[in-house]
């Protein structure tokens, strides 16, 4: 929650009321900017949630496949997967996670998890710029001006790939 402008005074004591009122407490208040809110969220979904996990799981995918792995195993172990560990990090935070899985998968991370990190921190920290300085606002107006042609022609290409094509196999055999 944020309260930019505060001429009475009580602008926060009203927040924090709305937000309890409404159920926001349930799942935490925390204090913010409407520029920091701004800029975390998009960093989130570019860098983390949807650009990053996707991204990964799409080359972790593509380097099994290349390798002569079968698809459907590729997907199992790269995509599959996922949902659990995100669960166990949901409900345990890292450190539990780290209870809930084989010591084999926890050493991989371990060795293997700080060398991803340190090759992709460096394209973070431009993700972070982009938005900050404006170039992220500017791409994605013009983007949305021209009728989303960069998005709508992904939306076509992640329907015929072969992760995609996999994963519906998959998911349709699953209950």
């Amino acid at each position: 929650m944020a309260v930019h402008q505060d001429a009475s005074g009580q602008g926060l004591g009203f927040a924090l009321a709305w937000a309890k009122g409404i159920g926001g407490g349930r799942a935490g208040i925390i204090e913010t900017t409407f520029a920091r809110e701004t800029e975390t969220d998009l960093f989130g979904e570019q860098a983390s949630v949807v650009g990053g996990v996707t991204a990964i799981m799409q080359a972790a995918f593509e380097t099994l496949v290349e390798a002569g792995y079968e698809p459907h195993e590729a997907y199992l172990e790269c995509v599959h997967e996922v949902k659990f560990v995100v669960d166990l990090i949901h409900k345990h935070g890292l450190a539990g996670m780290g209870r809930h899985i084989s010591r084999t998968a926890l050493y991989g991370g371990l060795t293997s998890g700080g060398r991803i990190a340190a090759a992709v921190r460096p394209v973070m920290r431009e993700i972070l710029h982009d938005i900050r300085c404006g170039a992220f606002a500017r791409s994605w107006m013009a983007e949305h001006d021209a009728g989303c042609p960069r998005i709508q022609a992904r939306k076509r290409q992640d329907q015929v790939s072969p992760l995609e094509t996999v994963g519906r196999d998959l998911r349709d055999m699953m209950p």
